[in-house]
């Protein structure tokens, strides 16, 4: 699921990415880099305009990985606030 999800990516599909990143991330809660990615994708769908679930459920989840990303000592935890910032401040 993380590799289709990654692929999914970089096709510029990062709704259907975010969706297999979270039953990627329910099987396999150890992956810092599933959470960046999870965070970033979260970003990139909702700058785009565009929500996965809807925008509460959406920015709760992104903060949900933000938080497991910093616990295990992610290296890119200012872009990731960042993102959160961000998905936060919308409207």
């Amino acid at each position: 699921m993380r590799d289709r999800g990654l692929l999914l990516a970089k096709l510029e599909c990062p709704r259907a990415a975010v969706e297999d990143l979270e039953r990627y991330l329910e099987l396999k809660s150890d992956d810092a880099t599933a959470y960046y990615y999870a965070v970033q994708w979260f970003y990139t769908v909702h700058s785009q305009g565009v929500v996965v679930h809807n925008r509460a459920q959406d920015v709760q989840l992104a903060k949900d990985y933000a938080t497991a990303y910093e616990k295990s000592g992610g290296p890119q935890l200012p872009l990731v606030k960042q993102w959160i910032s961000f998905l936060e401040s919308e409207k």
